[in-house]
């Protein structure tokens, strides 16, 4: 609940820390300083190409919302080599100024990036990633059907019961759906690696953790 105010204590911030505005990994130097790193987009990008198998180079991504979870995404998201990134959001000035904050990566990655509202969106994207609150509030899901093509990759940024609705709507429109349990384990796991210098191997972790799940 304070990745926003986290940076304000670090003496170094990361280059995701600057884009996002935000931080939920702090950590200790032997000087006694501390640094700040944004490990969500880097776990969502792992789960993405490692966990689902599906590449963003050279894709047209849709991301849905322009709060502190979409934030947090588009830096690694830019850094992964899509074609096209469209931000959507409901308040299209706030995915104008995400926009904008990402532009020079864009311009640097020649990455398509632009702002729209969910209702005139009219293309069919790759993948699609919710990262507004709308499953968490059980409210219709934010875009419409037309986004999705067959095979397409329907990712939530929630898990479990939360993202059963968007879940649903994905797979009833014929796209691939995915919950961001995964993206939770990888972003965990780059923190660990930052604290400790190892990296666990988070599809394993994955697997365990649905085991695990499923069995309650």
């Amino acid at each position: 609940p304070f990745k926003f105010e986290a940076p304000a204590l670090a003496a170094v911030c990361s280059e995701r820390v600057h884009l996002a505005g935000a931080a939920n990994t702090l950590s200790f130097q032997a000087d006694g300083s501390i640094h700040a790193d944004n490990t969500d987009g880097l776990g969502l990008v792992a789960d993405i190409e490692q966990g689902a198998g599906f590449a963003l180079a050279g894709r047209d991504v849709l991301l849905v919302g322009a709060g502190g979870a979409a934030a947090g995404a588009l830096g690694p998201l830019l850094a992964a080599g899509p074609r096209r990134v469209v931000v959507a959001n409901r308040t299209l000035e706030r995915a104008q100024a995400l926009v904008q904050s990402h532009a020079a990566l864009a311009a640097l990655q020649k990455t398509e990036l632009s702002a729209q509202s969910p209702q005139v969106l009219e293309q069919d994207f790759y993948l699609i990633i919710n990262a507004t609150a709308s499953s968490l509030a059980g409210a219709e899901v934010p875009v419409p059907a037309h986004v999705l093509r067959p095979g397409s990759l329907a990712y939530d940024m929630m898990y479990g019961p939360a993202a059963e609705s968007f879940l649903g709507w994905a797979r009833q429109h014929g796209a691939t759906p995915r919950d961001g349990l995964g993206m939770l384990v990888e972003q965990a796991a780059e923190a660990f690696r930052i604290w400790r210098g190892v990296r666990p191997p988070g599809p394993q972790v994955l697997a365990e953790l649905r085991a695990l799940m499923a069995a309650h």
